[in-house]
């Protein structure tokens, strides 16, 4: 994991704003730091407070297709804040943000990067009483400490084809 003073300074112009107390991961059952069965999760974790979208990750291509996909809903222990991305580098801007941010990387190792990487840029840039990050107003969220911070409330377990998630996408935590 490497700092980066860009991401740092850049973090510091950023809002901090409350994290919703509900929100959804999609995953696989194998996936590192979950834990289907006792409905436990641990680790730094993408999440969304849109059930659908969150279930768009249980097919991301880094994840082990022959797994049994779930969505999680979780529930936030404490009321948690965070950094909120602005608007301005949503969309196509991210990517190459993130290019000035690790100039190391490319592709979706850039994005791996900022996943790694960003508590330890939060704790730099604005100490230690901000525990995640949110943008596109709640679509995307990473919560740190999983395993202090969110207690799993249920799953539902997906279809394994992602053609027939599609066709139920819509209703899924409706």
């Amino acid at each position: 994991m490497s700092l980066s003073e860009y991401l740092i300074e850049e973090i510091r112009t950023w809002d901090v704003v409350e994290l919703p107390q509900r929100a959804f991961h999609g995953c696989r059952h194998d996936d590192i730091g979950i834990d289907i069965l006792n409905l436990k999760m641990s680790g730094n974790k993408w999440c969304s407070i849109d059930a659908a979208y969150a279930g768009d990750y249980a097919w991301h291509h880094t994840r082990n297709h022959q797994a049994v996909p779930y969505i999680l809903e979780v529930l936030m222990t404490e009321q948690l804040t965070g950094i909120h991305r602005p608007k301005h580098l949503n969309g196509e801007a991210w990517a190459p943000f993130l290019g000035k941010c690790f100039p190391q990387y490319s592709g979706y190792e850039l994005s791996r990067e900022f996943e790694r990487s960003i508590v330890a840029h939060i704790k730099v840039a604005l100490g230690n009483n901000i525990n995640g990050y949110i943008s596109y107003g709640g679509d995307e969220i990473i919560v740190t400490d999983t395993e202090r911070y969110l207690v799993v409330e249920s799953s539902l377990k997906l279809p394994m084809e992602k053609t027939e998630y599609l066709k139920i996408k819509g209703g899924v935590y409706a």
